[in-house]
C-alpha cells in the first residue's frame, strides 16, 4: 500500500488499480491521490487491503483486449461491500471510443454499495502493430487528462 495525497477530507478512499507496459494508469491514480488523501493498492495486493473498512473504493486498470484486467474485474466480483460504501472506476485506453467498464460497472451496481462513475482517459499504447509505428497515444495521459482525473475525485 502506498499513502499519497493530502488530508484534504476525511473520506477514506482506496484505490486499487493494474498498470502494466507504460504506467499509464498509474500515472491517472497518482494524481488522483495528489488531489485527495487515497491508499493506492496494486491490484496483485489489494486482497490483504481491508477494503471494508474504507467509504469509497475505486478499480482503475489499463484496457487490455478491450476489456479491463481480468484481476480487476475478479476483485469487483469478490467484493463485498456495505451500504454506506461507494465505488468508481478509472481506466485509461489507447483508443478511447467506448465505455470498455460497462461490465464492471453492471457488478458494482449489483451490489449493496453506491456506484458514483467511472473517469476514463487515453493512454499510450503499443499493443501489437501498433508497435511498428511506434504507438498511439503517445503523450498521454496529458496533463489536461490529469487535471480532469484530479477533478473526478474531488467529486466523490
Amino acid at each position: 500500500m502506498e499513502r499519497k495525497g493530502a488530508n484534504v477530507m476525511e473520506t477514506k478512499i482506496a484505490i486499487v488499480y493494474v498498470s502494466t507496459h507504460h504506467g499509464n494508469t498509474r500515472k491517472v491514480v497518482e494524481a488522483m491521490a495528489a488531489e485527495r488523501e487515497c491508499d493506492l493498492y496494486p491490484a496483485d495486493r489489494a486482497k490483504d487491503a481491508e477494503l471494508s473498512k474504507y467509504d469509497v473504493v475505486g478499480f482503475a486498470s489499463g484496457v487490455y483486449f478491450q476489456s479491463l484486467s481480468p484481476l480487476i474485474v475478479q476483485l469487483a466480483r469478490d467484493l463485498e461491500l456495505s451500504d454506506r460504501q461507494r465505488t468508481f472506476i478509472v481506466y485509461t485506453a489507447g483508443i478511447n471510443y467506448k465505455n470498455y467498464a460497462a461490465p464492471v460497472e453492471k457488478i458494482l451496481r449489483e451490489k449493496n454499495g453506491t456506484y458514483v462513475g467511472r473517469y476514463s482517459c487515453r493512454g499510450y499504447d503499443t499493443w501489437g502493430p501498433l508497435k511498428l509505428i511506434g504507438g498511439i497515444a503517445r503523450k498521454n495521459p496529458t496533463e489536461q487528462e490529469l487535471r480532469r482525473a484530479r477533478e473526478f475525485i474531488r467529486q466523490i
